[in-house]
């Protein structure tokens, strides 16, 4: 089996109030903004169960997760 490519997940805060998650994969250079309720989201429940699905969604992937909010 072949192994399974990082895929990075970062959740990046506005100062207006919004929530974004990004990603890149493989040999990506940079992240791109993931659409519907994960960019520029206002609700941060909504925001954070799309986040939880989009992981799911992802299942069977090394995932490295980063969340900027938590240096605010």
């Amino acid at each position: 089996m072949a192994k399974s490519k990082t895929v990075e997940l970062r959740v990046d805060f506005h100062p207006s109030g919004s929530y974004t998650l990004k990603a890149r994969e493989g040999a990506q250079s940079a992240f791109t903004d993931l659409k519907g309720p994960l960019s520029c989201n206002h609700d941060k429940g909504e925001f954070y169960r799309a986040v939880a699905r989009e992981i799911a969604r992802r299942a069977g992937k090394r995932i490295a997760y980063s969340d900027t909010t938590a240096d605010v």
